[in-house]
């Protein structure tokens, strides 16, 4: 090559790649641009999606907190309420305490009052029983006792009690102290180990007077009976 071509050669060389440098530079310079424009909107859009999540966040939070008041409330109540329960209990508490107390003291007093009025029924008892029948021993006639009949008092003594062949012959003395007579009457005589015989008499027991009775009790001996139990039994009254 010419050495006058030379000055040239390098100016077009240069020329060339200066605008190919250029060239090259202007695509850099145009695809930073589109980056940025895309990052840019990214960031917009990425800054809405925070923005958003922070409000439903903000939502959150805020009903995590009214929760949390309302929770705080309902405790709250529910201490008040524990409070004023376990006073009423308290008062009821001893309120109960004071009734049991009465109610015991009233049993107690129940109790003392029925226990009398069992003592006085028993006495009642005993007392109406102890003249039903008159007992006597053999052994010890002539002892006087009362005997209440169905009618009325009488006095009855055993008079005497004589052995027969195979019989034992049983007199009474039988007193009668009302103002009425009695005509005829009956004796349940009791002796031995519970043996028992009924004997109608017809004997007429005469008003303020005293009347013998005579009956006979078959096949026992005096040694056989300990003891003689009478029960009189009045049919008819006659009074003046």
């Amino acid at each position: 090559m010419s050495s006058r071509f030379l000055p040239a050669f390098f100016v077009i060389f240069a020329l060339f790649f200066g605008l190919a440098g250029c060239k090259d530079s202007a695509d850099t310079n145009q695809s930073l641009d589109q980056f940025k424009l895309s990052t840019a909107k990214e960031l917009a859009d990425n800054k809405k999606t925070l923005l958003a999540v922070q409000e439903i966040l903000g939502k959150d939070v805020m009903v995590l907190n009214q929760n949390v008041q309302s929770i705080a409330d309902i405790q709250k109540t529910l201490d008040s309420y524990k409070q004023s329960t376990e006073s009423v209990l308290i008062e009821y508490k001893k309120a109960l305490t004071a009734t049991q107390e009465v109610l015991g003291k009233e049993i107690i007093s129940l109790n003392q009052k029925v226990t009398e009025l069992e003592a006085e029924v028993e006495a009642l008892s005993t007392s109406k029983a102890s003249y039903h029948s008159a007992v006597f021993d053999p052994r010890r006639p002539r002892i006087y006792k009362r005997l209440d009949t169905n009618l009325g008092t009488l006095l009855v003594s055993l008079d005497s009690i004589v052995a027969t062949t195979s019989d034992l012959r049983v007199t009474l003395s039988i007193g009668n102290p009302s103002n009425m007579a009695f005509h005829g009457f009956k004796v349940n005589a009791t002796w031995g180990a519970g043996l028992q015989k009924e004997f109608s008499l017809t004997e007429t027991l005469r008003p303020a007077s005293w009347s013998k009775a005579t009956f006979t009790i078959p096949k026992t001996s005096v040694k056989d009976i300990e003891q003689l139990e009478f029960v009189i039994v009045a049919d008819r009254i006659h009074m003046r």
